[in-house]
Formats: structure tokens, C-alpha cells, sequence
């Protein structure tokens, strides 16, 4: 099966990938050969904090979605970036949809990060890649930050922490310089994905700069892997 982010339904939708509903495992849905179902969220996206499930869950605009799974439980599990709430949501719980705030305060933005990610806040956070190793961290490109973050996914409290970029919202803090944590700076960072063979380095869709960035977790080092800074399609 796949999720998908369903950014202006503010719904969390689930595609079966097998000809028939229920095989290879993952939790309900189903319905048949490619059957999409609400796994969670609703009509109204007057996004809230509260832990609910399905159809009571509320989201604003939900961007990234990425697939972790637990290494001391097996059980997988999803977190998804809240764009509109400026908020990451865990969906605990891929049969009913149970879904956590695990970072970010429902409609408050900011720049703060927190040993506590419910006291950190964001900017519209867009792509969101887990851990592939472990799942035992998530990474999100924080839009209106120009940054990534780090969001420490083994509990109870999910600190959230600046792996590069100046984060913070002002035109300054926006650039294309390489560099090495806050040195290094993005313009609207979208699109993010882990090394899936050991989690080493990230690849990132810097889209205000028309670049592919890459960032090596171990240094947080930033270089420029593709593009010239002016948008085009000649390869």
C-alpha cells in the first residue's frame, strides 16, 4: 500500500498497491484492486492539537508523508507534515489512523527549536523522510524557516533540533550558500529523502533556488549537487 498526503481534501488517503484488499499486511482500507481509503482526517481543517483517530482527525493542508517502522515493535507508522497548522503529526497506527502532535504548536508558527517538540515551532513544514535504518528520527523541511529540522522520534518527548539552514523567516535568511549548519542556507526547502542503505545523508529539493542540495547528517554539511539557479529543463 502507499499514503498519500491529500493537500486540499486535509486528508491522509491510502492506496492498496496489491490486486486484493488485505495482502502483504499494513492495517484496513481495501475494497478491492488499487481501493484508495481516508485513513485519516475529514472535511473541516480547523486543525487541532487533541490525539483522535480517522475521521475525527483534523489536518491544514497536509504536504510530506514518509513511513517509518518501529524497530522494537515491528509496527509501522507514519509522520506526516501539517503545511497549513504548522505542525508534524504522527499517525500512530496505520489500521485506524490514530494520529498525535508530535512537533509544532496547531497554527502557531516560529522558529524555536525544544527538548520538547510541542514547545518548538515551525513554518509551514513541507517534506518530511524517516530514519530508514531505525525510524529512530524524522527530518522536515521547514518551507518559511529556509531550514531542516530534526525531530527525534523515539519518545516521550521528540526534541526538535536545526540541522542547517539560518531558520528564521526574514529575506536574509534565505540563500544558496554551501556551508555547514546555520552557515549553509535554502530558499523554501521542499522535497526531502534519506540515503535509504544507512540514513548517512539527505537529498533536498532547494526549490526558491531551482538547486538539489546534499547534506551529510554526521558533518551537517551543505553542498550543491545540481542546477545553476535559474529554472529551466536542459539536462
Amino acid at each position: 500500500f502507499a499514503l498519500v498526503a491529500d493537500q486540499k481534501n486535509h486528508r491522509v488517503r491510502r492506496v492498496d498497491l496489491l490486486p486484493e484488499d488485505g495482502e502483504g499486511g499494513g492495517g484496513g482500507g481495501g475494497g478491492g484492486a488499487h481501493a484508495v481509503s481516508t485513513l485519516a482526517g475529514g472535511d473541516s481543517w480547523d486543525v487541532v492539537d487533541d490525539d483522535t483517530s480517522g475521521a475525527d482527525v483534523r489536518f491544514n493542508r497536509p504536504m510530506g508523508i514518509a513511513i517509518g517502522v518501529d524497530p522494537a515493535t515491528g509496527a509501522a507508522f507514519a509522520v506526516v507534515t501539517d503545511y497549513g497548522g504548522h505542525t508534524v503529526r504522527l499517525i500512530t497506527d496505520l489500521a485506524t489512523g490514530a494520529t498525535t502532535t508530535i512537533a509544532g504548536k496547531a497554527t502557531v508558527g516560529g522558529n524555536a527549536d525544544g527538548a520538547v517538540g510541542t514547545d518548538a515551532r515551525f513554518r509551514n513544514p513541507y517534506g518530511v523522510a524517516v530514519d530508514p535504518v531505525g525510524g529512530t528520527f524524522a527530518l522536515v523541511t521547514d518551507w518559511n524557516n529556509h531550514a531542516v529540522r530534526r525531530i527525534d522520534l523515539t519518545g516521550p518527548n521528540y526534541p526538535v533540533s536545526n540541522v542547517a539552514g539560518v531558520q528564521c523567516e526574514s529575506p536574509e535568511c534565505s540563500g544558496s550558500d554551501d556551508g555547514v549548519g546555520k552557515t549553509a542556507k535554502f530558499k523554501f526547502p521542499a522535497g526531502i529523502a534519506l540515503d535509504p542503505s544507512h540514513g548517512s545523508y539527505a537529498i533536498i529539493a532547494d526549490s526558491g533556488n531551482n538547486l538539489v542540495r546534499k547534506l551529510v547528517l554526521a558533518t551537517r554539511a551543505v553542498t550543491t549537487l545540481a542546477g545553476t539557479g535559474a529554472a529551466g529543463g536542459i539536462i
